[in-house]
């Protein structure tokens, strides 16, 4: 029961972000300012990010099922393990994103992104949606979890 907040925290990711595609994909034209930092736009990703290799759709579907299931695998091995929140939190936010961008792969054919950072310049044009915030996110706890348990068990 202790470890229910982290399997929220990967519904909540994967429920926000799908609300936020089929949101996009509903009604979005054009590029809009949000704020001063963020502009939306509707961005279908068939292949990695930024479109690499688009042409191997099938096979970067198939790889994204198999790496998200092993992803949850581990999760769940986590969960039953004793406590190291910031691990256990980082995997989540990385299964929930990996869920969302896996459903799409598998039953739109692409990835619906749907954001991009006005600064820096470096990354103006790659488009984003939050799944992939989520993924990054945790892959920075998951690296700093690493580090302090590292320290711990010297």
């Amino acid at each position: 029961m202790k470890n229910l907040k982290y399997i929220l925290i990967t519904i909540i990711v994967f429920f926000t972000d799908m609300f936020f595609k089929n949101r996009i994909e509903q009604g979005m034209q054009g590029k809009k300012p949000f704020g001063r930092f963020i502009t939306l736009s509707k961005h279908h990703n068939r292949g990695l990010p930024m479109n690499i290799a688009e042409s191997h759709q099938k096979k970067i579907a198939i790889a994204s099922f198999i790496t998200t299931g092993m992803l949850e695998l581990y999760f769940y091995y986590v969960l039953i393990k004793k406590d190291n929140p910031l691990l256990k939190t980082g995997l989540s936010l990385q299964v929930g994103g990996a869920y969302s961008n896996t459903y799409d792969r598998l039953m739109r054919k692409y990835v619906v992104d749907y954001f991009s950072f006005n600064y820096p310049k470096a990354i103006r044009n790659i488009v984003f949606n939050l799944g992939d915030i989520a993924i990054f996110a945790g892959w920075f706890m998951v690296i700093l979890s690493s580090i302090f348990t590292r320290d711990r068990n010297k």
